[in-house]
């Protein structure tokens, strides 16, 4: 009967499994604040822009907007990463809209910032043919908003 044995030299020193598991929990913390950071960087904004007059389907876009963003995502809002705004682009201050989503009528318009700045943004043009549906309206909403959410 032979019996083999092997030794295995190393310059790397041994950790036992209790020091192993620290290591990988400081490394998992350090993963979750990286993503917390992250987070706090990242933001959606969702805006819908109207003017001066107000007509019957202006308003169930902004109210079908708002209960869209509402019901789907109130926990993205109640901690801050997503954000909805209602802007009339004809008051002073807000007329730059027009030329920075090259707006041409009631939009909604979802905008993806990271650090502040803007690095990616998008009209929602379907929102005028979804109008008198209100699912379909809700679901195109939430799902171009859930994208962004993912980065």
């Amino acid at each position: 009967m032979v019996i083999l044995s092997f030794v295995v030299l190393t310059d790397k020193p041994c950790f036992s499994v209790e020091q192993a598991s620290q290591n990988d929990l400081r490394k998992a913390a350090s993963v979750k604040n990286k993503q917390t950071n992250d987070e706090k960087n990242h933001k959606v904004v969702v805006y819908y822009f109207h003017g001066n007059y107000r007509c019957s389907s202006c308003t169930r876009i902004e109210q079908l907007t708002l209960t869209a963003v509402g019901e789907a995502f109130e926990p993205d809002i109640k901690n801050g990463v997503l954000e909805i705004k209602v802007k009339n682009v004809e008051k002073e201050g807000n007329r730059h809209f027009v030329n920075d989503y090259q707006l041409y009528t009631k939009s909604v318009i979802i905008s993806d910032r990271v650090g502040g700045k803007e690095v990616r943004w998008k009209n929602l043009p379907k929102i005028w043919e979804l109008l008198r549906n209100d699912e379909a309206f809700k679901t195109y909403i939430q799902k171009e908003i859930a994208t962004y959410l993912e980065g």
